[in-house]
């Protein structure tokens, strides 16, 4: 298997690729390490589920790390969105390059955000939980909506600012969730941030040496805004696909960001986006959502035809858009009748990409 297989708390399975060349080649070794876990699980009587929620398991943690029980201690004050968030919901996440230059990294930076209401609700695909509908087309995103917004969302970061100072600021003043310990549990002082933690010391934390480099890692690992610089920008806000769909959010991303025209004409179209929660509650029933929807995808299929190498993937969208978008749906609408066959489904590489 390429890439690296971990186990979330709630015993989702998240898949990380390694970084590839290009989209294609990201496609393809993500696609048959998804095939080889398919068969594994069959083997053991069991199947994958591509959903952004569980649609029937209650939340429950099934990890000890202390690192998740820190999570679960901090993020009490917040349910149902933490254990929900922790245990019951997945991810597409797509990792992009941030730019080449300070300008390009504050352009894509922008971009991402300015597009991310429009495909969330696109690709929203978990409006059930726990056995019944949550009245949400994406229950995922509505629990990171409900948790701690000194942590998560949108960092307020102006457009002529730049993003890595202003997002270095936003991390220095989060509270700190969890501080690493060799005994006992990894609780932090209640309310506070990671810049009092270096300028206090040990008066702020008796029981350990003062902030590391590595505690700053571990610190900025969690913190979950909808896009997260990681020395590459980690898209967070599109829901899990079923079956090989989930090429098709990592597609489309890539194409809207491959060039600057490509990335102004998305910034135009998404100019009178939808806030996060209208797009996580209501996904695609807003017409016009569902036009700018529409628009993102076309703009989408014709960046990834200039490239032969692409032709199969901008098939896979537009076979996608036919399916939802263009109906002003998303696979939030399914019945659970149809998640089954959905997910088994699977598209075939032989050179191109044939969608499920």
């Amino acid at each position: 298997m390429a890439g690296s297989l971990t186990l979330e708390p709630g015993g989702q399975l998240e898949l990380s690729s390694r970084p590839e060349a290009n989209l294609q080649q990201v496609v393809r070794s993500v696609h048959d390490s998804l095939q080889l876990l398919r068969e594994r699980a069959s083997a053991l009587g069991a199947s994958l589920v591509g959903a952004g929620v569980a649609p029937y398991r209650e939340p429950q943690r099934i990890t000890q790390a202390p690192r998740y029980a820190a999570m679960e201690q901090y993020f009490e004050p917040w349910a149902p969105a933490g254990p929900t968030m922790m245990c019951s919901t997945a991810s597409v996440q797509v990792n992009v390059e941030a730019g080449a230059s300070d300008a390009e990294i504050r352009e894509r930076w922008h971009l991402l955000y300015a597009i991310g209401p429009v495909l969330a609700a696109t690709f929203a695909n978990s409006s059930w939980i726990t056995g019944r509908r949550s009245g949400w087309k994406s229950t995922r995103l509505a629990a990171w909506l409900n948790l701690d917004p000194a942590r998560t969302g949108v960092p307020y970061i102006k457009a002529a600012h730049d993003p890595g100072a202003a997002y270095a600021r936003w991390a220095l003043d989060a509270p700190l969730m969890m501080i690493r310990r060799s005994q006992g549990d990894w609780r932090a002082p209640a309310g506070l941030t990671f810049r009092e933690w270096l300028s206090m010391g040990t008066s702020a934390v008796p029981d350990r040496q003062p902030a590391t480099v590595a505690d700053l890692q571990q610190h900025l690992s969690t913190l979950f805004p909808h896009v997260r610089p990681k020395g590459y920008f980690e898209v967070r806000y599109l829901d899990a696909q079923p079956g090989c769909w989930w090429a098709v959010p990592a597609a489309v991303v890539a194409a809207l960001i491959s060039d600057p025209a490509t990335a102004e004409t998305a910034k135009d179209i998404c100019a009178a986006s939808p806030d996060w929660e209208a797009a996580a509650r209501f996904g695609l029933e807003n017409p016009a959502v569902a036009t700018r929807a529409a628009q993102l995808s076309a703009l989408a299929v014709d960046r990834l035809r200039l490239d032969p190498a692409t032709v199969g993937l901008a098939r896979l969208v537009e076979e996608y858009a036919e399916k939802w978008t263009l109906r002003g749906l998303s696979p939030a609408d399914d019945p659970p009748s149809a998640w089954a066959a959905r997910d088994q489904g699977c598209c075939a590489l032989d050179g191109s990409i044939v969608g499920a």
